[in-house]
């Protein structure tokens, strides 16, 4: 696998065993009513404009409470989600060192969806940029 793939894997893999949730490959639509789940993919790359020998690996990560429709929107959801933001951001903090292929990331913006009871996160990675000289 490419360095890209095993990144999201590793990502991926860390975040399900550290949140107690289920996370799977490419991108799913919420809401979700049978369970909790998540899923992580590679949005894209692009040289980064500070330094071109670097490029930007986007990586995005979303969380769907379980939940259905005829519940309705209600205080506790949207506490939930809240919780959810920072157990994310808490999860993530100590795994910036941990992966191998990309020099770092950073966690640029999660946003909460109420209309479907999840939440998306955008992963800003740096690593050496491929199409550059030595790549």
């Amino acid at each position: 696998m490419g360095q890209l793939t095993d990144f999201r894997v590793a990502l991926q893999n860390s975040l399900s065993t550290a949140m107690g949730i289920e996370f799977r490959s490419g991108m799913i639509e919420g809401p979700v009513e049978d369970r909790t789940v998540g899923c992580v993919w590679t949005a894209g790359v692009r040289e980064w404009d500070q330094d071109v020998n670097l490029e930007q690996v986007f990586v995005m990560v979303r969380i769907f409470k379980q939940w259905r429709q005829q519940q309705g929107f209600a205080n506790t959801q949207v506490s939930e989600l809240e919780t959810l933001v920072e157990s994310l951001q808490d999860t993530l903090k100590p795994l910036q060192a941990q992966f191998q292929g990309m020099w770092q990331f950073r966690l640029q913006e999660i946003e909460i969806d109420l209309e479907t009871s999840g939440l998306e996160a955008t992963l800003v990675c740096l690593r050496d940029n491929r199409f550059a000289k030595g790549g």
